[in-house]
């Protein structure tokens, strides 16, 4: 979640410029069950959660300029956002191996570590778009995500909408995300950024790292008197290599999502 304060100025309707300071709630909760059912009977089963909460800073700002009547140049700058985190780890062993078929249930204390100024990565943003005509808008627009102890990630976006009625409209677009490492980099970055130690609580060993990213869109909208309304469709296909534990070759797997949305503008008039 993100709670703003904004300030935006408009210059001769040429010039618009805004400035922002956010704050960021963030949550993130993973549970990983192992568990393991020997052929004599009874069960085994390893439980792992995570817990990770906190709050986070940063400040964004950008601008539109229209050196032309159909033309628009933009950009905008986020900062670095700086968070503070608490970690929770918290296991739990239930098993009924024992020839007597009892069932025995422990678990850890929880295990809790805090966290100060956890960076997160900063984001600059670049576009163009221009009005063909009175019938059509094509624009275009880069991303730029950056962090020291992170791989660059790279965004292309390219878009249309053409009005092919006097209040009917169609719009696609296209995102390529890059890739959250080169291929060579992959194993030996995996192997060396993450680990569990020991005496860890956590028996969680998985994860994962990202391949490049597409996202395609398709809409039709309408626009009457009191406002507009318009239904979307949005495909994205992740690819992803997945670590049992650090020390293991990855195997190759795809995310897709599917998506509709729908959204209503209304306004009133004087």
């Amino acid at each position: 979640g993100e709670y703003s304060l904004a300030w935006a100025m408009n210059y001769n309707h040429r010039l618009y410029f805004g400035l922002s300071a956010n704050m960021r709630s963030l949550y993130y909760r993973k549970t990983t069950s192992y568990m393991e059912e020997p052929a004599k009977g009874g069960r085994l089963n390893n439980e792992s959660t995570l817990n990770i909460s906190g709050i986070g800073f940063n400040a964004a700002v950008g601008f539109i300029y229209r050196p032309l009547q159909f033309l628009r140049l933009g950009a905008s700058l986020q900062t670095p956002s700086i968070a503070s985190l608490t970690v929770s780890n918290h296991g739990r062993m239930e098993s009924n191996l024992h020839p007597d078929g009892k069932t025995v249930d422990s678990a850890t204390p929880y295990n809790t570590v805090r966290y100060t100024n956890f960076t997160q990565p900063l984001r600059f943003s670049a576009g163009v778009a221009a009005q063909l005509w009175r019938f059509a808008l094509i624009s275009a627009q880069y991303d730029l995500s950056y962090e020291k102890n992170m791989p660059m990630r790279h965004t292309l976006h390219a878009a249309a909408e053409v009005c092919v009625l006097d209040r009917v409209m169609l719009d696609v677009g296209y995102a390529l995300q890059s890739d959250f490492m080169t291929e060579e980099k992959r194993d030996q970055w995996a192997y060396e950024t993450y680990y569990l130690p020991y005496d860890s609580y956590r028996t969680d060993t998985d994860f994962r790292t990202l391949g490049a990213t597409h996202n395609v869109g398709a809409g039709v909208g309408f626009r009457g008197t009191w406002g507009t309304i318009h239904v979307g469709y949005q495909y994205r296909l992740q690819p992803i290599w997945h670590y049992a534990h650090e020390l293991a070759s990855p195997y190759a797997a795809e995310a897709t999502t599917h998506r509709v949305v729908l959204t209503v503008n209304w306004h009133t008039k004087n």
